[in-house]
Protein backbone atom coordinates (compact mmCIF):
# COMPACT_ATOMS: atom_id res chain seq x y z
CA UNK A 1 0.00 0.00 0.00
CA UNK A 2 2.92 2.16 0.90
CA UNK A 3 4.35 1.81 -2.41
CA UNK A 4 1.19 2.77 -4.28
CA UNK A 5 0.69 5.63 -2.44
CA UNK A 6 4.68 6.60 -3.02
CA UNK A 7 3.63 6.33 -6.58
CA UNK A 8 0.50 7.93 -6.95
CA UNK A 9 2.56 10.84 -5.79
CA UNK A 10 5.41 10.85 -7.62
CA UNK A 11 3.03 10.27 -10.99
CA UNK A 12 0.78 13.83 -9.62
CA UNK A 13 4.96 15.33 -9.08
CA UNK A 14 5.60 14.38 -12.50
CA UNK A 15 2.38 15.56 -13.69
CA UNK A 16 2.30 19.18 -11.83
CA UNK A 17 5.97 20.10 -13.06
CA UNK A 18 5.06 19.25 -16.60
CA UNK A 19 1.80 21.41 -16.06
CA UNK A 20 4.13 24.28 -15.26
CA UNK A 21 6.59 23.61 -17.69
CA UNK A 22 3.92 24.21 -20.62
CA UNK A 23 2.45 27.18 -18.45
CA UNK A 24 5.96 28.88 -18.44
CA UNK A 25 7.91 27.63 -21.49
CA UNK A 26 7.01 30.14 -24.68
CA UNK A 27 6.71 28.92 -28.18
CA UNK A 28 9.29 30.50 -30.15
CA UNK A 29 6.98 32.05 -32.96
CA UNK A 30 6.68 35.54 -34.00
CA UNK A 31 5.22 37.25 -36.65
CA UNK A 32 7.58 36.85 -39.52
CA UNK A 33 7.65 40.37 -40.67
CA UNK A 34 10.12 43.40 -41.77
CA UNK A 35 9.50 46.52 -40.15
CA UNK A 36 5.94 47.94 -42.07
CA UNK A 37 6.53 51.14 -44.14
CA UNK A 38 2.94 52.54 -42.45
CA UNK A 39 1.16 51.02 -39.17
CA UNK A 40 -2.49 51.91 -39.18
CA UNK A 41 -4.42 51.78 -36.22
CA UNK A 42 -8.71 51.53 -36.44
CA UNK A 43 -10.92 51.93 -33.28
CA UNK A 44 -14.39 51.78 -34.05
CA UNK A 45 -13.71 53.92 -37.78
CA UNK A 46 -13.05 53.09 -40.74
CA UNK A 47 -10.36 56.32 -40.90
CA UNK A 48 -7.46 55.24 -39.26
CA UNK A 49 -4.58 57.14 -37.36
CA UNK A 50 -1.71 56.45 -39.10
CA UNK A 51 1.88 55.94 -37.58
CA UNK A 52 5.40 55.80 -39.74
CA UNK A 53 8.97 54.99 -38.23
CA UNK A 54 9.58 58.68 -39.07
CA UNK A 55 6.62 60.24 -37.40
CA UNK A 56 5.38 59.61 -34.41
CA UNK A 57 8.26 57.56 -33.75
CA UNK A 58 7.43 56.59 -30.48
CA UNK A 59 3.78 55.53 -30.75
CA UNK A 60 5.10 53.58 -34.02
CA UNK A 61 7.81 51.46 -32.61
CA UNK A 62 5.39 50.54 -29.46
CA UNK A 63 2.47 49.11 -31.68
CA UNK A 64 5.34 47.15 -33.86
CA UNK A 65 6.71 45.83 -30.99
CA UNK A 66 3.56 44.73 -29.13
CA UNK A 67 2.59 43.59 -32.50
CA UNK A 68 6.10 40.96 -32.43
CA UNK A 69 5.09 39.63 -29.37
CA UNK A 70 1.92 39.19 -29.29
CA UNK A 71 2.20 35.56 -30.70
CA UNK A 72 4.47 34.64 -28.15
CA UNK A 73 2.07 32.49 -26.16
CA UNK A 74 3.10 29.70 -23.56
CA UNK A 75 2.89 25.79 -24.67
CA UNK A 76 -0.02 25.58 -22.53
CA UNK A 77 -1.77 28.92 -23.72
CA UNK A 78 -1.49 27.16 -27.42
CA UNK A 79 -2.77 23.94 -26.27
CA UNK A 80 -5.93 25.54 -24.56
CA UNK A 81 -6.77 28.22 -27.93
CA UNK A 82 -6.47 25.21 -30.23
CA UNK A 83 -6.62 21.99 -28.64
CA UNK A 84 -2.57 21.32 -29.86
CA UNK A 85 0.51 22.27 -29.12
CA UNK A 86 2.06 22.35 -32.66
CA UNK A 87 3.38 25.78 -33.57
CA UNK A 88 2.76 27.30 -36.54
CA UNK A 89 0.74 29.28 -39.09
CA UNK A 90 -2.50 28.14 -40.88
CA UNK A 91 -4.92 29.27 -43.11
CA UNK A 92 -8.50 27.51 -43.55
CA UNK A 93 -9.89 25.66 -46.13
CA UNK A 94 -13.26 27.60 -45.94
CA UNK A 95 -13.28 30.94 -47.37
CA UNK A 96 -16.66 31.64 -46.99
CA UNK A 97 -16.58 31.12 -42.82
CA UNK A 98 -14.11 33.59 -42.55
CA UNK A 99 -14.70 36.50 -45.66
CA UNK A 100 -13.11 40.02 -44.45
CA UNK A 101 -15.66 43.24 -43.58
CA UNK A 102 -14.58 46.30 -42.91
CA UNK A 103 -17.38 46.00 -40.10
CA UNK A 104 -13.64 44.71 -38.72
CA UNK A 105 -12.40 48.18 -38.47
CA UNK A 106 -15.54 50.09 -37.58
CA UNK A 107 -16.50 47.87 -34.90
CA UNK A 108 -13.83 47.13 -33.30
CA UNK A 109 -10.18 47.90 -32.96
CA UNK A 110 -7.33 46.50 -36.00
CA UNK A 111 -4.18 47.32 -36.89
CA UNK A 112 -3.05 47.02 -40.70
CA UNK A 113 0.44 46.70 -41.33
CA UNK A 114 1.43 48.21 -44.54
CA UNK A 115 4.81 47.10 -46.54
CA UNK A 116 7.30 48.48 -49.23
CA UNK A 117 8.72 44.94 -50.34
CA UNK A 118 6.20 41.76 -49.34
CA UNK A 119 6.63 39.98 -46.77
CA UNK A 120 6.91 35.91 -46.90
CA UNK A 121 4.99 32.84 -44.64
CA UNK A 122 5.17 29.58 -44.45
CA UNK A 123 1.38 28.73 -44.04
CA UNK A 124 0.05 24.76 -43.03
CA UNK A 125 -2.76 23.94 -44.93
CA UNK A 126 -4.43 20.48 -44.12
CA UNK A 127 -1.02 18.25 -43.84
CA UNK A 128 0.90 20.66 -46.70
CA UNK A 129 2.75 24.07 -46.90
CA UNK A 130 2.79 26.55 -49.41
CA UNK A 131 4.06 30.45 -49.35
CA UNK A 132 2.34 33.67 -49.38
CA UNK A 133 3.27 36.81 -50.10
CA UNK A 134 1.98 40.39 -49.20
CA UNK A 135 2.56 43.86 -48.46
CA UNK A 136 -0.72 44.16 -46.14
CA UNK A 137 -1.51 42.78 -43.30
CA UNK A 138 -4.51 43.29 -40.99
CA UNK A 139 -6.24 42.20 -38.16
CA UNK A 140 -8.70 42.40 -35.20
CA UNK A 141 -6.93 43.43 -31.73
CA UNK A 142 -9.25 41.55 -28.91
CA UNK A 143 -9.41 42.93 -24.89
CA UNK A 144 -8.94 38.78 -24.30
CA UNK A 145 -6.20 38.19 -21.37
CA UNK A 146 -6.52 35.18 -22.59
CA UNK A 147 -4.94 33.53 -26.19
CA UNK A 148 -6.72 32.86 -28.88
CA UNK A 149 -6.72 32.47 -32.52
CA UNK A 150 -6.46 35.40 -34.58
CA UNK A 151 -7.92 35.67 -38.26
CA UNK A 152 -4.95 37.58 -39.94
CA UNK A 153 -6.28 38.89 -43.18
CA UNK A 154 -3.60 39.77 -45.74
CA UNK A 155 -3.81 41.90 -49.23
CA UNK A 156 -3.94 39.64 -52.15
CA UNK A 157 -3.26 42.52 -54.66
CA UNK A 158 -0.23 42.82 -53.57
CA UNK A 159 -0.39 47.01 -53.07
CA UNK A 160 1.19 48.41 -50.04
CA UNK A 161 -1.26 51.49 -50.28
CA UNK A 162 -4.76 50.24 -51.12
CA UNK A 163 -5.06 46.55 -50.17
CA UNK A 164 -7.70 44.41 -50.97
CA UNK A 165 -8.59 41.62 -48.22
CA UNK A 166 -11.07 39.68 -50.59
CA UNK A 167 -10.50 37.80 -53.35
CA UNK A 168 -12.67 38.08 -56.91
CA UNK A 169 -14.57 34.99 -55.61
CA UNK A 170 -15.88 36.62 -52.88
CA UNK A 171 -13.97 34.41 -50.08
CA UNK A 172 -11.28 35.65 -47.68
CA UNK A 173 -8.79 33.25 -46.46
CA UNK A 174 -6.86 34.97 -43.79
CA UNK A 175 -3.69 33.40 -42.29
CA UNK A 176 -4.50 32.26 -38.52
CA UNK A 177 -2.27 31.83 -35.51
CA UNK A 178 -2.56 32.00 -31.51
CA UNK A 179 -2.11 35.47 -30.27
CA UNK A 180 -2.54 36.98 -26.75
CA UNK A 181 -3.45 41.04 -27.50
CA UNK A 182 -4.38 42.42 -24.46
CA UNK A 183 -1.72 44.73 -23.89
CA UNK A 184 -1.76 45.97 -27.65
CA UNK A 185 -5.72 46.84 -26.73
CA UNK A 186 -4.69 48.81 -24.01
CA UNK A 187 -2.10 50.54 -25.90
CA UNK A 188 -3.98 51.02 -28.91
CA UNK A 189 -7.33 52.49 -26.73
CA UNK A 190 -4.29 54.99 -25.26
CA UNK A 191 -3.27 56.51 -28.18
CA UNK A 192 -6.82 56.70 -30.11
CA UNK A 193 -8.32 58.71 -26.70
CA UNK A 194 -6.12 61.85 -27.85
Amino acid sequence: MKKYVISIGCFLGVLLLLFVTMAIVPMKETIPVGKPTTIRVYNQSLTPKTYQEGSQKENYDAIFSYVTNMTKVSILQRLMATNTAVAGWTQPTNGKEYVYSNQLQSKGVCVELLFDEAQSFIVNIDGSTKKIETKALLFEVKPSKNAYVANIYFGINNSSTSPQYVSSDGNSYPLQTVVRTYSLYKYILDITKK
